[in-house]
Parts: structure tokens; sequence; C-alpha cells
């Protein structure tokens, strides 16, 4: 399961994919950092927690376009 967190004051929807593709270009050319890198995903849902402001976005693996089961995990914006 991939579980990040990014700390961003003000996230919009059209944000969300453009900051989680910009992480996972950075720690997929970064030696230091270990784990693998989706090369697709799908955002299956994403919520915002008004309380704490933060977003949680749930993105799961795909394949050729198709979601591979039980590969999700969810980012923390």
């Amino acid at each position: 399961m991939l579980k990040l967190v990014l700390l961003v004051n003000i996230v919009h929807a059209q944000e969300v994919n453009s900051i989680i593709q910009n992480y996972f270009k950075t720690i997929s050319t970064d030696k230091t950092k270990t784990g693998t890198v989706p090369s697709e995903y799908v955002i299956s849902d994403n919520y915002t927690d008004d309380k704490l402001g933060l977003t949680y976005v749930y993105i799961q693996q795909a394949y050729h376009g198709i979601r591979v089961y039980n590969a999700i995990g969810v980012v923390v914006i």
C-alpha cells in the first residue's frame, strides 16, 4: 500500500493530479527514496477534511488502463 503525505496550504481539484504526478517524478529520480512508483494510476475518490484542512486522495494502480486489484494508496495533501 502506498502512503504519502504532502502538506500544501490550498489545494484545488485540478491541482491534485499534478501534485501527485510531480511527487512520483521526484521520487522516481531520487535514488535515496525506496519503494516503487506506479507508472499508471487512477484517482478513485477524494475528499477534504475542513476541520484539518487536508485533502485525502485515494489512488489505485492501473496496468494498461485496467485497475490492479487491492493496489490502493492514500495521498494526503
